[in-house]
């Protein structure tokens, strides 16, 4: 496997984050934010066209939140009742020290939303494996929307071998984290996963595998040109959770 997908990479990655936001005051790392906005697009478009207009009252769960910029996103796209989960604990205190930050009258938040607004805000910043359900602080049946950036990816990169030949939906952890989601979100509700490691159809494939979840739309990006191939740096797939 890829040294991505082991604990103690992304623990050595949050210990350097964390004392970075400590002595400078530097959030972190924000993946494809200055290319493509990833953020802030994926968080209005499930806002506006996943929720139905009721994303104030839905309960929407970030799993491998990292940094914890994405939660900011969600909020000012609406959200008011936000999980973040991460399985490293310098994460977490960084995610929860990032929120903090910005909730202040002249942070990212605090500055955009009304007081209002801000009362409102239920966010839980919490340390959890999403993949091991037996020691979760997480209830079933608990999520409207699950989001994911760059968590799967991770995940299927445990597996002992990673050939370009390999079928993702044929990994057995990305079986464990599909099973995992649907015992977290509600029937009915949807998740919304972003990849920079599967295609669109390659997401489709391995999320739908198991027959818990159906496809129902994704986001497109620009297209970017590279070596005479033309694609896109990033996959986002949204699904349903089927009964």
């Amino acid at each position: 496997g890829s040294v991505l997908g082991t604990k103690s990479h992304w623990e050595e990655v949050y210990e350097k984050e964390l004392t970075n936001f400590r002595e400078l005051g530097d959030p972190g790392e924000a993946w494809f934010e200055n290319e493509i906005g990833c953020m802030q697009r994926v968080s209005v478009w499930i806002a506006q066209q996943l929720c139905d207009g009721q994303c104030d009252t839905a309960h929407i769960l970030d799993v491998g939140t990292g940094n914890g910029l994405m939660l900011q996103h969600l909020a000012l796209a609406g959200f008011r009742k936000i999980t973040g989960t991460d399985y490293i604990h310098d994460a977490v205190t960084l995610a929860r020290g990032n929120f903090k930050s910005a909730l202040a009258p002249d942070g990212d938040l605090g500055s955009e939303l009304s007081a209002l607004e801000l009362q409102q805000l239920e966010i839980n910043i919490v340390q959890d494996d999403f993949l091991n359900g037996l020691h979760s602080v997480l209830p079933v049946a608990s999520v409207d929307v699950l989001h994911d950036k760059g968590t799967l990816d991770a995940i299927s990169l445990r597996a002992k071998t990673i050939e370009p030949t390999d079928d993702v939906s044929s990994n057995a952890y990305v079986q464990q984290y599909v099973q995992r989601a649907h015992e977290l979100v509600k029937p009915g509700g949807k998740m919304v996963i972003t990849s920079c490691n599967f295609s669109n159809d390659e997401l489709r494939r391995a999320i739908e595998a198991l027959g818990k979840w159906k496809c129902i739309g994704g986001l497109a990006y620009p297209a970017i040109s590279f070596g005479g191939s033309h694609g896109s740096l990033l996959a986002t797939q949204a699904f349903i959770r089927l009964s």
